[in-house]
């Protein structure tokens, strides 16, 4: 009758560090995705010069840009570090709203993260030839009612994803004269 009270016992013990086994390692797993999320934080950079110092290279930017907008851009994010990916956002002459926002990627076409733009709702989206590939276009409505127009693609190993409040004409004239210079 001993021997099955020690066993019983030794089984107790096997099941506690199995449930200690257990719980250590969800409990790694939990932190994972905090790590990961704390490093793929959105910061704001305080100008274009220090985002290109902290990625190594110069932005694709766009050679043309609208004389009613702003200049330097109200907001610039970024995510990662080195930076990932970077968002410059436009807002109206009285630094309302935003209504132009230009994000692209600098390490490879990774994802750019929802929180560089307004939130909208998509009511209109459709991929077709663009350049020397293809695009997507979108037509999205904000929170606030406002129209928005949104341009993605790829171009050299970059992702480029611009919405704006302005047309699509407009959208494309920026994004046709992007372009990098130096390294």
């Amino acid at each position: 009758m001993r021997a099955r009270h020690q066993s019983g016992l030794g089984r107790i013990a096997q099941a506690v560090v199995l449930l200690l086994v257990v719980a250590a390692t969800l409990r790694l797993i939990d932190c994972a995705p905090r790590a990961t999320a704390k490093a793929r934080q959105v910061k704001d950079f305080p100008s274009i010069e220090a985002v290109e110092r902290a990625a190594g290279r110069r932005l694709a930017l766009p050679a043309w840009y609208p004389r009613e907008l702003p200049w330097p851009p109200s907001r610039l994010q970024v995510v990662g570090a080195p930076p990932e990916a970077v968002a410059l956002e436009f807002g109206s002459a009285d630094g309302g709203v935003p209504l132009l926002v230009l994000a692209e990627s600098v390490r490879g076409p990774v994802p750019l993260p929802e929180s560089f733009f307004p939130p909208a709702t998509v009511f209109e989206a459709r991929t077709q030839a663009w350049r020397d590939g293809k695009a997507r276009f979108t037509r999205l409505r904000g929170e606030d009612g406002a129209a928005w127009v949104e341009l993605a693609w790829e171009q050299d190993g970059q992702a480029f994803t611009f919405r704006s409040r302005g047309s699509l004409e407009q959208l494309l004239d920026l994004a046709a004269s992007v372009h990098r210079e130096g390294p």
